[in-house]
């Protein structure tokens, strides 16, 4: 009987814990909700934009596989 117990309130508090832990990451997504994002930085007083960032990066990794003549993985 007592282990009946003890199993009952195991899965309670895995179950307590598993809410809290989708409650906190929900908390997290919550923020992105609000707006979108056009810049990913600041540089003196210019913005960088998100389609700037990414024509960079993509450019970027290109050159490294040009230069290396193979995939970057």
């Amino acid at each position: 009987m007592a282990n009946g117990v003890g199993k009952k309130a195991g899965r309670v508090v895995v179950w307590i814990l598993l809410s809290l832990l989708i409650v906190g990451l929900a908390g997290f997504g919550i923020g992105s909700f609000g707006g979108s994002a056009s810049a990913v930085a600041t540089i003196g007083n210019r913005d960088v934009t998100v389609q700037e960032y990414f024509r960079a990066l993509s450019n970027a990794i290109r050159a490294e596989q040009a230069a290396e003549g193979r995939a970057i993985g």
